[in-house]
């Protein structure tokens, strides 16, 4: 506590004050949006701040030791780091490397209630700039529905097809609900 304190310049009773609001966790785990809305005693340059050192947080700990290599893994992975309560569907890129461990994730498609758009290219550019061996595509049906569509199939498929010129292998594709729950595509024989 008085670590973060000094990073945010803030005085000991400001802290107090700020973790009365919210847990270090709860707040570790908020987007940028939820911490703007905080009612808190901080500046919104202060709150940007509070954002930034959770964001620096989660990086190192998705870095430390991150191995994906079960569809269980996978889906703790992405109840923690992901938002999957989003009321839009969205589809984040996971990159791997050879042994499974995670480079990175990144926001890569935001679409509609029922429908995501994305850009094939920047997703391939995107694996290829972070070095990625393998990636996990997921994407969220804000619906509850975890049945893949015909065009979440056919993405898949062009992504599979797109990422091989490169060296990369597509482990699985990843439907989650705002709820929590998911399917793995690759487990009910979707990827090819």
């Amino acid at each position: 506590m008085n670590y973060l304190a000094g990073l945010l310049k803030i005085t000991h009773k400001q802290m107090r004050n700020i973790l009365e609001v919210a847990s270090i966790k709860r707040m570790s785990r908020m987007s940028l949006i939820e911490i703007m809305k905080l009612d808190i005693e901080l500046s919104e340059k202060g709150k940007v701040s509070l954002f930034n050192i959770f964001e620096i947080v989660r990086y190192i700990n998705l870095t430390k030791d991150t191995m994906i290599n079960s569809a269980d893994k996978a889906f703790a992975y992405i109840r923690d780091n992901l938002d999957i309560k989003s009321v839009n569907e969205n589809m984040w890129v996971l990159s791997l490397d050879a042994k499974l461990g995670v480079i990175d994730h990144k926001l890569v498609g935001i679409g509609s209630t029922s429908e995501v758009t994305f850009s094939l290219h920047e997703v391939v550019r995107h694996l290829v700039m972070t070095g990625a061996d393998r990636l996990i595509l997921v994407h969220n049906h804000p619906s509850g529905n975890l049945d893949p569509s015909e065009t979440d199939t056919k993405m898949t498929n062009d992504i599979i097809e797109a990422v091989k010129v490169f060296g990369i292998t597509m482990d699985d594709h990843i439907i989650v609900t705002p709820t929590g729950e998911a399917i793995s595509m690759a487990e009910k024989g979707y990827l090819r």
